[in-house]
């Protein structure tokens, strides 16, 4: 008996455990519907107040920086499909460029320094012209558009075309010419040598650009011959022998220019230039010099290089002072190389602009 009456126990125990666990399923069960509404109405809030916000509160409209100023416009910049889209009038007149519109077409027409990019409202290639060179027809990333009236096109597409450099941040969209600000500094500020040596390494790199139609050196030997000529006082303008050519080049806008050009003897350009021995001359002729000139030449053939300085009187003679060259072993070095003349001070004939970001 005492081992059934164990055993009713236990039956009676389980069915009371088995009862609890049944009423505890149907609370869980009953509060369902409950909790439901409870995270639905939760959600909802939430949504509204999303929505309340962005009503209040739009998202800030892109802005437009070019060489280091913010532009104003009624037109802000937009954001298509990860590219930006700017206000045609906007980037032309900001870039100092010239801009013409064909109405037929939707066709707009921006050029600088002898550079023309044309670009076609709803159409994925831009035509690009140098110079007379027939034009080159190249695939846009992003199309340009038109927008209630207004002509809106790709900006980083544009902006490269011209050779500047732009960048994202912030909510700005920066533009600025190929020449670090650093660099710019050096032009502008810097002494007359740094800023010298710095003209010397640029015109080797991406900012130089050409308004006459470039003459293209003819190089015949395995020697490389460069040589420079600055106007005493001044390191933004200078002329420039590479071969068989010369350039006038001066600094704009964060860029070199080269606004004149002709053909010599490669065999020895620059005296032949001081003596008006050129041929085929494009662009405005300059007229400075009036005082002389610092003179500064570099050449190369494989691992032989040559450098010498010196100076270029009123008369037009010119009278190299210091010599380097390595040949081989051997060196010969005459005199110190320098990059300004004896007492020479630093007066910059032309505007300087404020280096830019």
């Amino acid at each position: 008996m005492d081992h059934i009456g164990s055993i009713a126990t236990f039956a009676q125990r389980m069915r009371l455990i088995s009862r609890s666990c049944y009423l505890e399923i149907e609370r869980k069960i009953m509060m369902r519907p409950f909790r439901k509404k409870f995270f639905l109405i939760m959600l909802l809030g939430l949504v509204a107040s999303s929505f309340g916000g962005t009503a209040n509160a739009a998202a800030p409209a892109l802005q437009l920086s070019v060489s280091g100023k913010l532009v104003k416009s009624e037109l802000s910049p937009i954001a298509v499909g990860g590219s930006v889209l700017v206000p045609l009038r906007t980037v032309s007149d900001a870039l100092g460029a010239t801009l013409s519109f064909t109405a037929s077409t939707n066709t707009a027409t921006i050029g600088k320094w002898q550079t023309s990019v044309a670009l076609t409202a709803g159409s994925g290639i831009a035509k690009v012209t140098r110079w007379t060179q027939e034009p080159a027809e190249l695939k846009l990333t992003s199309v340009p558009k038109i927008i209630n009236g207004r002509m809106y096109v790709p900006i980083r597409f544009l902006s490269e075309t011209f050779g500047y450099v732009v960048y994202y941040s912030g909510g700005t969209v920066f533009i600025r010419p190929p020449i670090n600000p650093a660099d710019q500094a050096t032009l502008t500020s810097g002494s007359l040598e740094d800023a010298r040596q710095l003209m010397i390494k640029l015109v080797f790199g991406s900012a130089l650009r050409s308004e006459p139609e470039p003459l293209k050196p003819n190089h015949t030997s395995e020697y490389y011959g460069f040589s420079y000529l600055f106007p005493r006082g001044e390191a933004l303008r200078f002329y420039y022998f590479e071969d068989d050519t010369v350039r006038w080049i001066e600094y704009r806008e964060g860029f070199l220019v080269a606004t004149y050009q002709a053909r010599l003897n490669e065999d020895d350009p620059v005296r032949l230039f001081l003596q008006g021995k050129w041929t085929e001359a494009r662009g405005s002729t300059p007229s400075p010099g009036k005082d002389g000139f610092y003179y500064y030449s570099y050449g190369y053939s494989g691992d032989n290089r040559e450098e010498s300085s010196g100076q270029v009187d009123a008369g037009g003679k010119l009278d190299v002072t210091a010599y380097y060259r390595k040949y081989g072993p051997p060196e010969l070095n005459i005199g110190q190389i320098a990059y300004s003349l004896p007492g020479e001070a630093r007066a910059e004939r032309v505007k300087i602009d404020v280096p830019q970001v």
